[in-house]
């Protein structure tokens, strides 16, 4: 049984005792289907819909999901690797388990009212546009978010930080006495802080719940 680990994802593979379908067995659209245990080579999936399906144990491997259309689509298990997703639309996208996506394009996509918390894109390119999409404790690092929107802005090496934002019936201001005094000067919480890397120059992992408005 075999597992990949991608930055603390470990996701089961599919076996490898049968060879990799490179072509697509299912109709269009597919509905209300359970995709499990197959390794995906080379596929084509342009403009595909994919509507209540479940993906567990599976692996795609340079594959193009250009323009692919997934709406209540529920991932546990699964490895994106080299895979386009431009001009994708995602809506309600679920991810269940340990979910990677490894050197993906996400250009023009637009993923909406998803839950995408724990997954793990490493080394992928966004110019998407994500709305009302759960991400807490995704893992963003290594990936390009220059022209991502709809997200928190990342913060990035060399940025100032956020002036801190009072607390609620809390005066943030020292007063005559607390000056040089550690446990007052500590900045309360900033704004936009659900997204914050890992180290200097990194792509950021969300942490809020709420980090997408």
């Amino acid at each position: 049984m075999q597992t990949a680990e991608i930055r603390g994802a470990k996701v089961l593979l599919p076996s490898d005792d049968e060879p990799a379908v490179r072509s697509w067995p299912y109709s269009d659209p597919l509905e209300e289907e359970r995709v499990a245990n197959t390794h995906f080579a080379s596929l084509d999936l342009t403009s595909q819909r994919l509507v209540d399906v479940n993906l567990n144990r599976c692996r795609f491997t340079g594959s193009r999901l250009m323009g692919v259309s997934l709406a209540r689509v529920s991932m546990s298990d699964v490895l994106f690797e080299g895979c386009q997703f431009d001009y994708a639309t995602w809506e309600q996208v679920k991810v269940t388990g340990d979910v990677a996506f490894v050197g993906c394009s996400f250009k023009k996509a637009e993923i909406i009212g998803s839950d995408l918390r724990d997954a793990v894109f490493d080394d992928c390119t966004f110019a998407a546009d994500i709305k009302n999409t759960k991400m807490s404790g995704t893992d963003l690092r290594g990936s390009d978010l220059s022209n991502l929107s709809g997200l928190a802005s990342p913060r990035r090496e060399g940025d100032r930080d956020p002036a801190p934002t009072a607390q609620r019936g809390h005066d943030p201001r020292p007063g005559p006495h607390d000056r040089g005094n550690p446990a007052v000067s500590a900045a309360a919480p900033a704004r936009n802080e659900g997204l914050h890397p890992k180290k200097p120059g990194e792509a950021p992992r969300c942490l809020d719940p709420a980090d997408i408005p």
